[in-house]
Formats: structure tokens, sequence, C-alpha cells
């Protein structure tokens, strides 16, 4: 993992083994952590990718000593009780580990428990908003609207996530059809959370139309995971610099079920993992509606400034051209930059918002550096048309893709092989009638068995 990392350049917080309790302060369990803590820095700390190391997960948050709040653990003990838990929580978090950092690594950062405003113990489980880092849950257990993510600044959410359920080809391996239901025992144990079923069904309702079917359920369950991992990435982005990190709870599974994982226990890539390869590229356009005005931001990581153009097109679901506007920008090198207001009605023209789209668009010379596609109104207020697809699927210097298109705009597409373990370089797009995607396919299968047996599923 750790070559992985160093390798790519992708940059690793690395928690200390503690997480979501209080431990022990006599002196063997101490010595004991002082004891592993050693092994295990030794053990890693050439890595270069490492650029934190981090005491604990949510441990004073829980807690939240000398103030009221936390996770109702300390109102179990006297107040001499909670003063020798807490004794042993600083010992461990704010003397032994950050001197084991500091003795055998050559001045890494120590960071004590996340969240937190800051090391001070005034500072201990407060969510960090002006300083420190955030833990964001509004979304998800507050049950905010995804719109929330841009109206809590923070300056370094370090986790935040949606849930999804697995693909169906997973569920198969742990359920029988008189199973497929959400609320049948099989899927409710297979559920990471206690509000979890109930919660994205909620979800789904304010964003999509809920389909009866159970596999177009599942389905959906991936598409609203997707929105909201765009909705967080992309606010987190746009808030650059005042916001410069975000972190998705969370990449992988340790057993197929239904959690806010973006891959699954088979490693199947879901809705949210193409979007955070897509949100997280080095320059994203990022538009969001601010009442009747569409600001389209700019995000760029790259360290000069770049002349671009910028184009927003107007299609209906035909995709026909209802109208092109274009722009000469400049984007500001590493941070958010705002590069036109357009409002609402000047960009229907008169037309129904529940059949309009549109496509942003910034360009370097010949070169797309993003694309992003944007709506008036949720989807479940969109009068989506029924495409016909025309997919075939072909290889070129021994690789496979499928050439896709469509006569009516189609959401969301996701592309699957029944009974296949296949992997797509692109799934759960919108098709725009009028375009032709070329999509590669990991698969032993040949063309002509792609091509026989393909399947889609879309918003409906």
């Amino acid at each position: 993992f750790f070559e992985f990392c160093d390798k790519y350049g992708i940059m690793v917080w690395q928690d200390f083994m503690f997480a979501c309790a209080m431990y022990p302060g006599n002196q063997e369990f101490l010595d004991n952590v002082r004891l592993e803590a050693i092994d295990n820095v030794i053990r890693i700390r050439n890595h270069p990718s490492i650029a934190l190391w981090c005491g604990n997960n949510e441990n004073a948050l829980a807690w939240r000593h000398g103030a009221p709040g936390g996770w109702g653990w300390k109102n179990a003990f006297t107040k001499e009780e909670q003063d020798t838990v807490f004794k042993a929580y600083y010992t461990v978090f704010h003397e032994i580990l950050p001197e084991v950092v500091n003795d055998y690594t050559d001045g890494d950062d120590y960071w004590p428990s996340s969240p937190m405003a800051g090391p001070e113990p005034d500072q201990h489980g407060l969510d960090g908003t002006t300083s420190g880092d955030q833990h964001y849950w509004g979304v998800w257990h507050g049950f905010r609207p995804l719109e929330s993510f841009d109206e809590v600044t923070t300056r370094f959410c370090s986790e935040y996530g949606f849930q999804s359920f697995p693909e169906m080809s997973t569920i198969e391996t742990y359920a029988l059809p008189e199973d497929y239901d959400i609320e049948s025992e099989v899927m409710k144990s297979h559920q990471r959370s206690y509000i979890g079923n109930g919660r994205i069904l909620d979800y789904m309702k304010m964003y999509y139309r809920v389909p009866d079917e159970f596999e177009q359920f599942i389905y959906m369950t991936h598409v609203l995971q997707g929105l909201s991992t765009k909705m967080g990435i992309e606010a987190h982005r746009r808030n650059m610099p005042y916001c410069m990190g975000s972190l998705i709870w969370q990449i992988n599974d340790c057993w197929p079920v239904a959690s806010w994982s973006t891959t699954d226990y088979y490693h199947k890539w879901k809705a949210a993992h193409y979007v955070m390869r897509d949100c997280f590229k080095e320059v994203i356009v990022a538009s969001k509606w601010e009442g009747d005005t569409l600001a389209i931001y700019a995000v760029s990581d790259r360290l000069e400034e770049i002349q671009g153009e910028l184009i927003i097109e107007v299609l209906d679901f035909q995709g026909n051209s209802v109208s092109l506007v274009e722009k000469e920008v400049n984007v500001a090198a590493n941070t958010s930059t705002v590069l036109w207001k357009l409002n609402r009605e000047s960009l229907l023209g008169g037309g129904s918002e529940k059949e309009m789209m549109l496509v942003v668009c910034l360009r370097q010379g010949d070169r797309v550096l993003d694309e992003k596609n944007a709506y008036f109104v949720y989807h479940k207020n969109l009068n989506l048309p029924e495409p016909h697809f025309s997919i075939q699927a072909g290889e070129e210097n021994g690789e496979k893709f499928i050439q896709v298109s469509s006569d009516k705009l189609a959401c969301n597409v996701m592309f699957y092989i029944p009974g296949e373990s296949i992997f797509f370089s692109d799934n759960y797009i919108d098709i725009i009638p009028g375009r032709s995607y070329k999509i590669k396919v990991d698969t032993d299968l040949s063309p002509t068995q792609i091509q026989e047996r393909i399947g889609v599923r879309y918003v409906r």
C-alpha cells in the first residue's frame, strides 16, 4: 500500500490504531503502547507518502472532557473518575505518541485526535470550523440536505460520506430472491448502520423518484451516493483556500454489505468511486445554483494560472442546442475562482426547466480540462424521455471497448454484464444525444460476447 502511494504521489493521513473508545492508564498498558508505537513508526516511517500521524479517531469528540456534549460516555462516571480516564487519554495521545513520532521520525507532523479544533485542552472534542479538522455528518446522520455541504465551512473535512448497497451481483452472493426487500432480515443484517436502509430511502425521495423494482432501487442507491459524493467534494474544493482537505469515508468493505464504501467487498467500483476520480482531478469546473443564479467555479491545483475558454451549452433532452455562450477566462493558480454567473431564465430562454440541461466545459486550446453536466431542477422533477441505445463492442490493439450512443438523454447510465466481474473505464455516465462515447472494457469476453450480453440501467 505505502509503496503504491509513494509511487503515485498519494499522501497518507496515518492513524494510530485507536478509535471511538477511552483506554486504560495503568503503567503496563502505557509501556506497551509506547513499544508498539515505536515498532510501527520504525516499520513504515521511510515512506515519503506519510504526510501526518494522527493519534486517534473521534476519541476526543466522544469524550469532550471538561465540557457538555460528547457521546455521553462520561455521564456514567464521577468527576474524579472522569479526570482519571482523561489523564490516561492525555498521557497516550499528548505525551507518548507525539514523543515517539518526534524521536523516531525526521520531524513528521503529529495530530492528537480527529476531529479537533486544536491540541489545547479547551479545543478537545470540538469540530474544527475555523481551525483544525471536522467530521461532517450533517449529511447522513443529521439528515441535512446535500446542499448543506456548501453551507458548513471547514478548514479540513477529514470524514464525511454517504451509504449505498453493493451492486446486485454482490447481493446475490448473500441473498436469495425471496430476500430482495430492504426490510428483509437478510438485507437488514447486511447493513452497516442502524439507520441505514431507511436513511437511504428518505434521501432518495428528496432527489429522485423511488423505483418499485428491487434491482432498479439498488442501482439508484449508487446514483444517490454518487450525487452526494460529487456535492461534498465540489463544495470543499469550491471553498479553497479556506478548506484545503477532503477525506471521504470510506473506500472499501471487509464483508459484502450496505455501507459508506465507494468500492464493495469484491472491489467493484460503485458510482461514487468514478465520481471521486472525476471530482478530484487537478482542474475541475464545479457549478452550483445560488437561488436563480448559476455560479460557475473553476478549481485548480496547478501552481500556474490557466488561460482558457469556458463554454456553456443548454440542450433539450433530444440533444438540440437551445443556446451556446463562450467566454475567455483566467483560472487562478492553486485556488477556487468564480468564472461566471448566469441567470436561470436567460439560460432557459423560455424553455421548460424540466426538459433542459446544461453542459459546462472548460477548455485550454484543443484540450478539454473538465466538463460537467448540470440540471435546472432535481432529477425527480425532470421529464426524462425513454432512450434507445446503440452499443457496439470492438477491439483495438488488444484492448476491448464499447461505442455507445443514444437517441435521447439517458442519465447515470450503468453498464454491466450479468454473471461477470467486469471493469468499465467509465460508468454511471450521462449519455447525451448526438454524442458517441468510447469506453474501455476490462474482460476476458470477446467483443461478440460483450455485444450479446451487455446490460444497461439508467434513471427512469
